[in-house]
Formats: C-alpha cells, sequence, structure tokens
C-alpha cells in the first residue's frame, strides 16, 4: 500500500508529497551515513577538538556542500592562526612581566 502511494504521489506530480513519503520511508537497501559525517561531529571537530586535523573529516563528509567547505576551511584556518599568534603574545607578555622566571 505505501508503495502505491508513493507511486501516485510521485507521478501526478506531487513532488513535496513525493519527497516527504520517501524521507519517511528510506529504501531498505540504502546505505546508512556514518557516525562521522554528523554535521554536529564534523563542526565539534573542527572548533574545539582538532582544528585543522578535523578538516579530512569535513572533506570527507557528503553532507556539506562544497562551498561551505571552502567557507569553513578557511574559517578553521584563519582560527587556527589567531590561536597560534595569540598564544606567542600570551608568552611573550609573561616572559616581560615576570623576567625572574626565566633562568
Amino acid at each position: 500500500m505505501q508503495i502505491a502511494i508513493t507511486n501516485a504521489a510521485c507521478l501526478y506530480g506531487r513532488p513535496i508529497q513525493c519527497a516527504i513519503i520517501r524521507a519517511m520511508n528510506p529504501l531498505p537497501d540504502a546505505p546508512q551515513p556514518k557516525w562521522y559525517h554528523n554535521v554536529w561531529f564534523v563542526l565539534l571537530m573542527l572548533f574545539v577538538v582538532l582544528g585543522p586535523f578535523g578538516l579530512p573529516f569535513l572533506w570527507q563528509s557528503p553532507r556539506f556542500p562544497r562551498w561551505v567547505k571552502i567557507v569553513l576551511t578557511v574559517t578553521v584556518l584563519l582560527y587556527t592562526a589567531w590561536l597560534i599568534a595569540s598564544t606567542i603574545w600570551i608568552v611573550r607578555t609573561i616572559l616581560r612581566v615576570f623576567p625572574l622566571l626565566v633562568p
């Protein structure tokens, strides 16, 4: 019965109903997406845990369009460069303010 409804919705020019029915009833042999292709997992790896080491997760994920991958790659690289520059500035400031820490 469900297949007949799906075919009828698709044949009679109802693309929205066709898409909704197919989304609710995925094909049994369709491959399930991998857990590491989850959008939130990829974003967490990029900005919290791994930084630039999370870029392979981003580029292997089929859930992001190419333009989003490019924007996120540039953002992660700028974010990483800013973190490195901030760390160098903090260390220099600490060494300048507390000269007794340096032997």
